[in-house]
């Protein structure tokens, strides 16, 4: 969990720096700047998650072995075993199943945190007003970002790096609940929180049951482009849709 947060610390400072030299506009200036700014801050947190791993894989098995080997080795250990994993049938199915389980909670949460909070999601919000003003270049950037960007860095960084090491080096219990906390967390939405642990949940169960991370992708790819259908060509009133649905 430190190093996520630390990969996170160093994510968060490229993104002042590139808008310090006035690479990446702030969101005020440029709508488009937002919907950037997530994969750039997954990617390179990624990175850096990576990066700092295999540097101190090597120190945690000289210092104590019999503590941190089964932790230095799950950081290449793969999910599950080659033989062990499902063919592109079973895959396909698995995705597909997936994106409908995903879309069913989701929206469930949706509904009866509708009930609790009053105020609106600020994320749904920046992205609602994004949209509507149908501008080709920020809607073409959502989209890449939504569907293409967001799952590729998000299941790098919290199913293949973070998930697979807890699974094998600390036990199934922090497996599952800290990186979809973390992923939660890292949409910085209060009010859609349970949202997304729900679906980091169900990215991670999918990858687990395929032994294929490109499942896990697609299930996230699938789940973003059905809510951005549903923003774009959904109910004319955007306030019909339940509140922290179109939030990716």
């Amino acid at each position: 969990m430190v190093l996520l947060a630390l990969s996170f610390v160093v994510g968060i400072a490229v993104l002042m720096g590139l808008m310090l030299v006035g690479v990446l506009p702030s969101a005020e200036a440029a709508g488009w700047s937002g919907v950037v700014a997530g994969p750039v801050l997954i990617g390179t947190a990624g990175i850096t998650y990576l990066y700092m791993e295999r540097m101190l894989a090597p120190t945690e098995r000289a210092s104590s072995p019999s503590l941190f080997l089964a932790r230095a080795d799950a950081s290449t250990q793969p999910l599950v075993e080659k033989g062990e994993r499902r063919g592109l049938g079973a895959c396909v199915v698995i995705a597909l199943g997936g994106v409908v389980i995903a879309l069913l909670g989701s929206g469930l949460l949706s509904l009866i945190q509708q009930q609790v909070f009053a105020t609106e999601v600020e994320e749904q919000q920046a992205i609602v007003e994004l949209v509507g003003r149908r501008e080709t270049f920020e809607l073409v950037l959502l989209a890449v970002s939504a569907v293409v960007l967001a799952p590729l860095t998000e299941e790098l960084l919290f199913r293949h790096m973070f998930f697979r090491r807890l699974l094998h080096g600390s036990g199934s219990t922090l497996a599952w609940i800290l990186p979809a906390v973390a992923f939660s967390l890292a949409h910085w939405n209060p009010v859609g929180a349970v949202i997304y642990v729900w679906l980091g949940l169900v990215f991670a169960y999918s990858y687990l049951l395929s032994g294929r991370l490109w499942v896990a992708m697609a299930v996230h790819a699938g789940h973003n482009a059905f809510a951005l259908c549903m923003l774009l060509w959904g109910p004319k009133t955007l306030s019909e849709l339940p509140e922290g649905f179109l939030g990716f």
